[in-house]
């Protein structure tokens, strides 16, 4: 009896850990932490790869995508996902919480060549964003003639919904 108690209360406790509101950055990092530091989660990979036609051009190159799924209790925490299509390249980290965003990370190379990464984070809660943040490896501009804001919120919650009905 003692052991079946026992179970119950860590079963209970473990579910409270993934059941808990995320809408402050202590509480959003901190589920993080545990998330990445967590040896049961289950991976799946998608690659995916197409010719696609440059942007106004007659030109075309091949647009090669890699996902990482990430899973705990079968709900999605974690996507991984590189993408790259001629010189550029776009690398993004997203974490979920209940099927919804909680982060949005993003290293970005502009081009192979360069290596110049944009990092930042954005913080959502309940689809909105409450902070965004550079990282202290973030490169506002990767030349002196470019000029980066601070990234589209709206877009990276679009994205993240993106990569997660991609599963």
């Amino acid at each position: 009896m003692k052991t079946l108690l026992s179970s119950i209360i860590i079963l209970l406790l473990s579910q409270k850990n993934y059941s808990q509101n995320l809408c402050t950055l202590n509480a959003i990092d901190s589920f993080i932490t545990s998330i990445e530091n967590d040896k049961t989660l289950k991976k799946r990979v998608k690659d995916t790869v197409s010719y696609e036609k440059y942007d106004g051009s007659k030109e075309y190159d091949s647009a090669y995508s890699h996902s990482e799924y990430y899973y705990k209790n079968n709900q999605i925490v974690k996507i991984v996902s590189m993408n790259k299509f001629g010189n550029w390249r776009t690398d993004m980290t997203v974490y979920y919480f209940n099927d919804k965003p909680i982060r949005f990370s993003k290293g970005e190379s502009f081009k192979r060549d360069l290596n110049d990464p944009f990092d930042f984070h954005i913080y959502y809660c309940d689809d909105n964003a409450i902070k965004t943040t550079l990282t202290d490896k973030g490169k506002i501009s990767p030349s002196p003639d470019v000029t980066v804001g601070m990234p589209d919120v709206k877009i990276f919650l679009y994205w993240s919904y993106q990569l997660l009905n991609n599963q």
